[in-house]
């Protein structure tokens, strides 16, 4: 399914707009302005809107909005997925790792019960575990093997690390034999042999 997906969301994505708050903020929905986001992708006007002065906060913060983009075109691809193929790939996959019980409980994993909600809930999920996997992909190839897939020590790394992505902080470290599985269903990754700044 992975090709008819991806064929799904590029026929659309090139047609994307990308609008600054600065050059179109008629455009931009008022709940996003109150909710001082750095990007989002708005489905009804099939647009990505940022806000580029969240990244000037101790000069300009180009990996974090890379970041955000990458993210917010994967929100588009879900869309573009569900509308084209009826197929809502990211409750889909987040409802696997539900089944899964990869999940730890939200009283043991450190993050307020808001962005516990946030960061399990099957968009962001979905997307965030499809942007960590792209950027480790590239940032550090030594986790993954020769077929795409990361290893297990790969996953124990990660879990160890405390800069590792926040997406991790929703995850049970028991579970890492499941996580790998999921982690490397999720979508196909071509190592890099060499990091990117981006």
């Amino acid at each position: 399914n992975w090709e008819v997906y991806v064929k799904a969301a590029t026929q659309n994505l090139d047609s994307i707009p990308t609008l600054t708050f600065f050059n179109a903020i008629e455009q931009v929905p008022t709940e996003y302005i109150q909710k001082n986001v750095g990007a989002f992708y708005d489905a009804d006007a099939k647009t990505i809107f940022v806000n580029p002065f969240i990244y000037f906060s101790s000069g300009f913060d180009n990996r974090a909005l890379i970041n955000d983009l990458r993210e917010e075109y994967i929100h588009a691809a879900q869309f573009f997925i569900r509308q084209s193929l009826k197929m809502p790939v990211a409750s889909m996959q987040t409802s696997a790792a539900r089944r899964m019980n990869i999940f730890i409980p939200q009283e043991k994993s450190g993050v307020s019960p808001e962005s516990y909600k946030y960061l399990t809930s099957a968009l962001e999920f979905h997307a965030k575990m499809l942007r960590v996997k792209y950027n480790l992909a590239r940032q550090r190839p030594e986790l993954f093997d020769d077929h795409g897939h990361i290893t297990k020590d790969g996953i124990l790394q990660l879990f160890r690390d405390p800069n590792s992505p926040e997406i991790f902080k929703v995850l049970d470290p028991t579970k890492s034999d499941d996580i790998l599985n999921f982690f490397n269903s999720v979508s196909k990754a071509k190592p890099t042999k060499t990091t990117e700044i981006a």
